[in-house]
Parts: C-alpha cells; structure tokens; sequence
C-alpha cells in the first residue's frame, strides 16, 4: 500500500504544531490550588452549632439541635444534656423553675456566662450604699441578674477579663482530660463565685487563676458553667482541641466518662413566631379551614371569569294586554260586555262634558250629542243606547263611533 505523500505532510506538520502548543502551555504555566472563603449553605447558615451536632454524632452520642428553647415542649430524660449557647434574655420564670427542677433530678445542663444585663434588675440594699462614696455607688454589683447564676451563686465582672498573649492559644487542664487542651484566644470574663456560696460540690478550671469553667452540683444533676461557648460553633470547632474539650464537657463525671442518653444543642434564646405559635395552638383550625377553601375554590372555580350577561325579560305594551283580553271576550261571544264596557267610558267622558247630562233622558242625550258634534241623531240614540248586532262590522262600527264621541265632545 503507498502512501500519499501530500497527504502526509500537512498532518505531520499539524502534529507538530500542537505538539509544540502543549509543550508550551505546560512549561509556562503552572497549576496552582488556592483556598477561597465559601459562604455557608444549607443548616449550617442558620445553625453555629450544626458541626458540633455532627462532631457529637459521630462520636456515637445521639444528638438533637434546636432554635430555641421554646422549641424544646417537654424536657428530656434526666440522663441527658441540654447545652445552651445563647443567653437566657427571653427565658420566662417558669421556664427557668422547670430547667432548674430538671437539673436536680439529675440533668446536666451546659450553659455560657452572662454579663450584668442592665442595672434596673439589680436589687440594690440601700441601707448598705453610702451615699457619700461615688466609688461605693458605681462598683459592679455582686449579683447576677441571670436567675440561673443566681442559683449556683456565681457571677460575672466585666471589667475581669482572662488575658491571651499576642493571640496565642491558652492551655487549659480539664479534670477528666488526660493532657491540657489548647483553647483560642476569645473575650473571656472570669467567673467569681458569690460571698455566700457555700457548696462543696464545686469543680473549677483556671487559667491566670481566674475561673474559666464552674462545675457545679445541684441536687442529682450539675450545672456546667463556661466562660464562653464561641469555641464550639462552626468555624472554629476544630480549631486546636475544641472539639476534645467539648467531648469532655457533654461527660456528665470528671472521674468516669458515661456517655448521655442524648444531647440538645440550642443556639438561640428568640422566641418563637407568631405564625409558629398559631399553628402549635390550633393547627386543627387551620387544617379544617385549609379544606374549606380548597373545597370552596373547587366549588365555585367553574363561576371564574366574566358572567355571562344575563338577557332582558321580554315586556309587552299594554295596549298589548288590552287588545288580547278583548281578542278573548270577542272569541267566547261576549261582544256585549265590550260594547257596554265602551259605553261606559263614553258615558263617563259626557258627563265630565255636558252640564245636567244625567238629567237628560235618553233622547236628549243624542240629540245634545248630534248637535254639538254635526251627527245624525238616529245613529247617535243608535250608537249610545241601541241594541247592536253581532256582526262583526256592525260591533266594530260602534265602537268607532264611541270612540269618536268619547274623544271629540
């Protein structure tokens, strides 16, 4: 078999060139991988704790996040975990009794510090103010205004901060923990137990001999108070070892790690919707008014769009009514009962007309007729008083004749 040389040589040449072409690109450039910021999607958009929730799942304890609070109807078995991020702003009395009655049958509940909200929720003994010292009158309050740290007895001084140094990570040795935990730089204030708290059930972890975490007994259950939970949300759980210190804190002993039956993680303390609540409260009203209207729209759906105009009813003239109700006397032979009707009325007109006319007999009355309209007297007698035929030509000229009387006297 030959080959064609023409042929041949414009595909090697073209061969070449591309050849060239690739040898080029890859010896000028460079494939090189850059990390971009990647906004967040999906849960954990609106949920700071949606890692934590996996992190814990993963690590085969059964975990459940919610919005709020609110959300949460009933409280779960004694052997769980509630872990609270968020402040307890919105929380009502009674919601704060149940969560504390919850804890001393045996929960533990997980909670962030909270700063002095505002002085007018302070109560204040005047009696121990001295009024003449304005160090005495503007020094933070020892009480919290939170209900919860007012029951293990601990506060906040926002003026005592934890210090990091040049942003470097801290060491923190928790008491089940077999290494210290390095922990990120954040605005950590200590927490200060009260004057009076006299517990002996009191777990404390420092750092500058500041208190960074309370573990506190309260009845059968404990209450665990971190300085901070930013630590734990999305973008910094696995930074140094939050996870690790997050896996020890949801452990309810520091000497035995026993795994909870379940974890609740809550990151918001806003109250639930209007919307939210009309349906938890009466979603069988608005189920039943949902099938009303689609039933309604199914039902009046084929009336859509513009009517149909609705055609005028058919009216007659009366004259109409008048000339079939003499068609009927005249078809059953009672062309005396129109005649006499006729007769009446023109009666009735001459009257009005003719001064003294029911005076008159009857041969006067034709003759004052005949006169005052030019008439044959006979055929005026005939036409007012005469018996008439029942022919048809004989009925219809009388009735012309009345009606000429009646319209022309």
């Amino acid at each position: 078999m030959k080959i064609n040389a023409r042929g041949a040589v414009p595909a090697l040449v073209i061969v070449t060139l591309i050849s060239l072409l690739t040898f080029g690109f890859f010896h000028l450039y460079e494939r090189v991988e850059e990390s971009g910021w990647k906004p967040l999607t999906g849960e954990a958009k609106s949920n700071p704790l949606f890692a934590s929730r996996l992190f814990l799942k993963r690590m085969g304890i059964p975990t459940q996040s919610l919005e709020s609070l609110h959300s949460l109807v009933e409280l779960p078995s004694t052997n769980s975990v509630i872990l609270l991020t968020a402040s307890r702003y919105s929380l009502s009395e009674q919601r704060v009794d149940e969560l504390l009655a919850w804890v001393e049958q045996g929960g533990h509940l997980i909670i962030p510090s909270t700063e002095a909200w505002q002085e007018s929720y302070y109560e204040f003994d005047e009696a121990l103010v001295d009024e003449t010292s304005n160090d005495n009158r503007d020094a933070p309050p020892t009480v919290s205004a939170d209900p919860i740290q007012n029951a293990i007895k601990v506060h906040i001084d926002s003026d005592d901060h934890i210090e990091f140094e040049d942003g470097k990570p801290r060491k923190i040795q928790l008491p089940n923990a077999t290494r210290p935990l390095e922990i990120a730089e954040d605005h950590f204030h200590a927490i200060i137990l009260d004057d009076d708290n006299e517990s002996v059930q009191i777990e404390k972890v420092q750092l500058d001999n500041k208190n960074f975490i309370i573990r506190q007994g309260v009845g059968a259950g404990l209450v665990t108070l971190v300085s901070q939970l930013h630590f734990m949300e999305y973008r910094t759980l696995y930074d140094f070892d939050h996870a690790e210190i997050l896996w020890y804190l949801v452990h309810r002993n520091a000497t035995e790690l026993s795994s909870p039956d379940e974890v609740w993680l809550i990151h918001s303390d806003e109250s639930p919707s209007l919307l939210s609540l009309i349906w938890k409260k009466f979603w069988a009203f608005i189920l039943m008014l949902t099938a009303l209207l689609v039933v309604w729209g199914l039902r009046t759906s084929r009336r859509f769009g513009p009517l149909i105009p609705k055609e005028d009813e058919d009216r007659r003239h009366l004259m109409e009514h008048i000339t079939a109700s003499g068609a009927y006397y005249w078809k059953h032979k009672q062309g005396d009962t129109l005649i006499n009707s006729t007769r009446t009325a023109t009666n009735q007109r001459l009257s009005r007309r003719i001064p003294g006319w029911q005076s008159l007999t009857k041969d006067q009355q034709a003759e004052a007729v005949a006169k005052r309209l030019t008439l044959d007297t006979k055929q005026v007698f005939q036409t007012l008083h005469g018996n008439i035929s029942n022919s048809p030509y004989d009925f219809t000229e009388t009735i012309k004749q009345l009606e000429y009387i009646r319209t022309n006297v």
